[in-house]
């Protein structure tokens, strides 16, 4: 899957990311830091951001760079993939099943 990332990522362009309630990656952010007992404050100093800046990705406010993106991926240790940061619609999980 890293492979794979890595040759997308050098010829994508970035998509909006939905990390609400409905966010469809097999493990969203959220759900990584809660499983971990991580805080966001914690995380954010990882990724080299601001509290505020992963407050604003998480709710969708703001969309992570694809440097971020596999930072993200690297810090969750793939359980939160770059390639569904940036492109989500194609790992959203069915609603209605």
């Amino acid at each position: 899957m890293i492979k794979d990332s890595i040759c997308i990522l050098n010829d994508c362009t970035l998509f909006s990311v939905f990390l609400k309630g409905k966010a469809g990656f097999t493990v969203n952010i959220r759900e990584y830091l809660f499983k971990k007992r991580i805080t966001q404050v914690d995380f954010a100093e990882r990724l080299g951001i601001s509290r505020g800046h992963l407050g604003q990705i998480l709710h969708g406010t703001k969309h992570p760079s694809r440097k971020l993106a596999k930072k993200i991926e690297e810090e969750t240790e793939g359980k939160v993939t770059a390639v569904e940061l940036l492109f989500p619609e194609q790992f959203a999980k069915e609603e209605n099943i």
